[in-house]
C-alpha cells in the first residue's frame, strides 16, 4: 500500500532512556503489528444467551456480570500483552515471571519492572514510549497533527 506515492512505513520504534549513574537503561519499543497471537491465546469471551419474555429466540446477555468481568480482565491482558510484546524489541530484555504465551502471567510485568528498580515515573515513561511506538499517545498524535497543518499552511502561502 502506498500513500501519496510513498510506501507506508510501519516501523515507529521508540528508544526509551532511563538515566542511571552506573549506566543508562536503554529500552526499545516497537509497534505491535499483529494481535493474532493474543487473540489465539485469549479468545474474546462470548456473552451467555438468554431468552427474554415474549421472544421466541435467544439473544446475548451483554449485561451479564460474569461476562463483563471476563471482558474487563481480557481488556487488561490485551493492554499488558501489547506492552510486553512491544518491549520485546529491547535487546537483552528478559522477563523472569512473564511468559508471552501465558496470559495469566502478564500481570507480573509491572511487579518485575518495580522490583528491577524502576520508579513509578520511570515505568510511566516506559509505557508512554510503548504507546508512542503504537501511535496511541495523544501528545504524539497532536505533534503529528501540527506538522501536517504547518505543511499545509506552507503550500497555500505565496513564495
Amino acid at each position: 500500500m502506498k500513500l501519496n506515492g510513498q510506501k507506508l512505513s510501519t516501523m515507529n520504534n521508540q528508544i526509551i532512556i532511563i538515566p542511571r549513574t552506573d549506566g543508562d537503561m536503554i529500552f526499545k519499543a516497537a509497534p505491535v503489528l499483529d494481535m493474532a497471537e493474543f487473540n489465539t491465546l485469549y479468545p474474546e469471551p462470548k456473552p451467555p444467551m438468554i431468552r427474554r419474555r415474549g421472544e421466541s429466540t435467544d439473544s446475548p446477555d451483554m449485561s451479564d456480570k460474569k461476562f463483563k468481568e471476563t471482558l474487563e480482565k481480557r481488556s487488561k491482558a490485551y493492554s499488558l500483552y501489547m506492552i510486553i510484546k512491544s518491549l520485546m524489541a529491547t535487546e537483552g530484555l528478559e522477563f523472569e515471571t512473564v511468559d508471552i504465551k501465558n496470559p495469566e502471567t502478564y500481570i507480573n510485568m509491572e511487579k518485575e519492572l518495580e522490583d528491577s528498580g524502576l520508579t513509578s515515573v520511570e515505568r510511566g515513561r516506559l509505557f508512554q514510549g510503548v504507546m508512542r511506538a503504537n501511535s496511541l499517545d495523544m501528545e504524539y498524535i497532536e505533534e503529528a497533527r501540527k506538522r501536517f497543518f504547518a505543511s499545509e499552511q506552507q503550500k497555500v502561502q505565496p513564495q
